[in-house]
């Protein structure tokens, strides 16, 4: 299993390059097929003078493979440090 996290522009496009990887269930949703999804969203900044929030990345998803080939896109970045755990990972 390989974990690896990818931003996009927004979640739209995130379901557009990643198409090839969902299939619809039973009940007619999409599931993620070849692993373990995770949307984080947007990251953003809160700035307490002025109350208001920016957006400081763009649509992150962490993604746990679960197939022998991990397919490549220029989408993935890598941090120096998850922020968080997931699936046991971090």
């Amino acid at each position: 299993m390989i974990h690896l996290r990818y931003e996009f522009i927004d979640k739209a496009e995130m379901l557009e390059v990643l198409s090839a990887h969902f299939i619809k269930n039973e009940e007619g949703n999409c599931v993620f097929k070849d692993g373990t999804i995770s949307e984080q969203g947007f990251k953003t900044s809160y700035d307490e003078d002025t109350e208001e929030t920016t957006i400081v990345s763009g649509y992150r998803v962490d993604i746990i493979w679960k197939i022998e080939e991990v397919p490549e896109y220029s989408n993935v970045v890598t941090p120096g440090k998850p922020d968080h755990r997931f699936g046991g990972w971090n």
